[in-house]
């Protein structure tokens, strides 16, 4: 079955589709190939999650729970906050559409070209260090371009302070 037919235009990172909605579309299609009543829908997910594939099979990521994702060959390594490390199989798609879904969440920022963080888990921003190094929470050092840190600074700023007047982020 191509994911098109079922309304899935991003078939690596599904973005508003949890993988309980791919199985439920894929069902439905299904039963109505057949000729069956399609199943009921599953209730749309508490909290977003990225659809990551890996070479084990796809498994859903909350974003609440990513640090960071790096993008290096083809691959997506993605960071927990448990401090496991997920690798993608091999994508055939740029890392901005790769995290598109991501970015228009609040708290992540895309701080290269192949870096995407959450701001959840930044404890430091080092601007005197040559480059620039974001410090998060567990340890993980970020170099990241001098070119990017003026539109870095202004979205942390501006993530804290909607953070600090009560605003919600994911």
């Amino acid at each position: 079955i191509h994911l098109r037919a079922l309304g899935l235009a991003d078939p690596v990172l599904l973005g508003h589709f949890d993988s309980l909605d791919v199985v439920y579309r894929i069902q439905a299609l299904e039963q109505l190939i057949q000729g069956e009543p399609p199943p009921a829908a599953p209730p749309p997910p508490d909290r977003p999650v990225l659809l990551f594939p890996t070479p084990e099979g796809p498994r859903e990521l909350p974003f609440s729970a990513v640090v960071h994702l790096s993008y290096d060959d083809h691959i997506v390594t993605c960071l927990m906050a448990d401090g496991e490390a997920v690798r993608s199989s091999t994508l055939r798609r740029p890392f901005p559409q790769v995290v598109r879904s991501m970015l228009l969440h609040q708290n992540f920022s895309q701080v290269s070209a192949a870096q995407l963080v959450n701001l959840d888990y930044l404890r430091e921003v080092d601007k005197k260090a040559s480059p620039p190094v974001l410090r998060m929470e567990g340890g993980l050092e970020l170099p990241i371009p001098r070119t990017s840190l003026p539109g870095l600074l202004e979205e942390i700023q501006q993530y804290r302070q909607g953070f600090s007047h009560g605003a919600e982020s994911s």
